[in-house]
């Protein structure tokens, strides 16, 4: 089939987006796609023939769609808001099409002049319609209930990991991002958006470390039984017994271990050795003051150091690189900061 409109003409393919077929004298939304560019507005008029008759006509409502879902009843109440006349519903429509969308991109689509694009964002925004999200030109655009649907998507996401896995802070971001299936220059702002509002909360912000990799519900806060403390105060009291050397074996479940971390009561350094926090922070100043002092330090000074093994003083090592306190050179380690300087 051809597309026409006024002088253009181009070859095209038609989807009925409410039906599967569309009798004589029947009226349904359509998505054109052409095979080359043509030069319409919004209103403008069009046909559609084949190489023998006219099959039918329209008006154009959208330049710019994307390809559009059929048989879904938000597409059709936004393009029935961008046929109406009025610039914001004509933007509201356009959002709710393609959500999460570009301010720019929707503003677009709808053909609208500058100064009645600005009012249509001011009145949307005026009446609690529209949420956007991030700064300048790339801001995105939800619909008030598109980001409510999100906000709910998101506290339930946490809620059930939360649910499984109680003695943990909190969800991980990224995890958080995958359950959502959110890009991440969505997921970001949006983020960014639900922590604001309160919707979501960062356990470590509030608890002034600035911010985490979870996020949590508000006011929750993992709690252990008492046969739980009872375990975590046998294993602290286990690691302190030999700071230095503490024992690989009888490690708490795994769930408890996760929340002896993310508490800070322990460090998980790899290799099955974990220290107890004030041990594992005594031996970072010592290493720290070492090096302020002599320059470099080797795998065998460390252990004696602190009267250990390579069994500890190893992945006690590897894991200060990993933490970018220290950087690996030959069989020495110097710090890192004063690597950069020189």
């Amino acid at each position: 089939m051809t597309f026409h409109c006024y002088a253009s003409e181009t070859p095209a393919r038609l989807r009925l987006l409410e039906a599967d077929e569309l009798l004589p004298g029947d009226e349904a939304w359509a998505q054109v796609r052409l095979q080359r560019p043509v030069a319409v507005l919004k209103g403008d008029r069009f046909v559609i023939r084949d190489a023998n008759d006219t099959l039918g006509g329209g008006v154009v409502v959208e330049t710019q769609a994307k390809r559009h879902p059929r048989r879904r009843a938000t597409v059709i109440a936004g393009l029935e808001r961008q046929q109406s006349g009025d610039p914001a519903e004509a933007l509201y429509g356009a959002i709710a099409a393609g959500e999460p969308i570009e301010l720019a991109a929707a503003l677009r689509r709808t053909d609208l002049e500058p100064q009645a694009a600005a009012a249509a964002v001011e009145a949307l925004l005026a009446a609690g319609r529209v949420v956007l999200l991030g700064d300048g030109d790339g801001r995105l655009a939800y619909t008030a209930p598109g980001f409510e649907g999100l906000r709910k998507r998101a506290q339930d996401a946490v809620g059930a990991f939360l649910k499984d896995h109680p003695l943990r802070r909190g969800l991980g971001k990224e995890e958080l991002r995958s359950r959502l299936g959110l890009a991440p220059r969505v997921f970001g702002p949006a983020l960014d958006a639900l922590l604001r509002e309160g919707a979501l909360v960062d356990p470590s912000t509030s608890s002034g470390r600035g911010a985490g990799s979870v996020v949590a519900l508000p006011e929750w806060s993992p709690r252990l039984s008492p046969a739980q403390r009872a375990a975590a105060d046998a294993y602290l009291a286990s690691l302190r017994a030999t700071p230095y050397a503490p024992p690989v074996e009888g490690r708490p479940q795994d769930e408890l271990l996760a929340y002896l971390v993310e508490s800070g009561a322990v460090v998980d350094v790899g290799a099955g050795v974990v220290f107890a926090a004030e041990a594992y922070e005594r031996m970072v100043a010592a290493v720290v003051a070492r090096l302020e002092e002599k320059g470099t330090i080797t795998l065998a000074e460390v252990r004696d150091l602190f009267g250990t093994s390579r069994r500890y003083a190893q992945p006690f090592l590897e894991h200060l690189d990993q933490q970018r306190v220290t950087l690996r050179r030959g069989d020495e380690r110097v710090l890192r900061r004063a690597s950069a300087r020189g």
